[in-house]
């Protein structure tokens, strides 16, 4: 869809009209309905390109993300967000906050900086998106595991050249 501010032309998968449809009966929407169509406008056109900058499995790009309902509410909801204060722009997902747990004496150890972050994106935006995101999984968080066959690159001592691995033409070293 297209929104002009000072008539100069914006993407932006909402326009006003469909954004406050979608958050007409929303219970957390008050700063929207309460707000200006110009602010309205910019905060549409900034969840656009905050979601622009997410990675979408290859076969989505934006004309197609355009046509998807749950993007254009992911739009209206990350809009209404940012209309209501949420700073997106300086939010960052940590994927692995705790860096160590301890049952005996109860201790949690985080990462420096991690302590409560934030998820990127608001829950209900990123709840609405998920199922397009390259990699995601079906569930909110999911895990990935590496190094779990034993063998560990820290016992080797440096196995990197400047070409890479030593060794191994399939990136592992000859003692893993």
């Amino acid at each position: 869809m297209e929104i002009t501010i000072d008539e100069v032309a914006y993407f932006a998968y909402a326009d006003v009209p469909t954004a406050d449809a979608y958050l007409a009966a929303d219970s957390n929407a008050a700063a929207w309905r309460a707000a200006d169509d110009i602010t309205k406008q910019r905060a549409l056109i900034t969840a656009t390109r905050i979601l622009d900058r997410q990675s979408w499995k290859s076969d989505l790009d934006q004309a197609s993300r355009a046509l998807l309902e749950p993007i254009v509410h992911a739009t209206a909801e990350l809009a209404a967000q940012l209309v209501a204060g949420y700073d997106a722009a300086n939010r960052q997902h940590t994927g692995q906050a705790v860096r160590r747990q301890k049952a005996g004496s109860v201790e949690i150890e985080y990462f420096r900086g991690a302590e409560g972050s934030p998820l990127r994106l608001p829950l209900p935006v990123w709840e609405l998106i998920k199922p397009y995101l390259a990699g995601a999984s079906a569930a909110l968080g999911g895990s990935i595991a590496y190094g779990t066959d034993g063998c560990s690159i820290a016992d080797i001592g440096n196995p990197y050249d400047l070409t890479g691995w030593v060794g191994h033409s399939y990136g592992w070293p000859d003692s893993c």
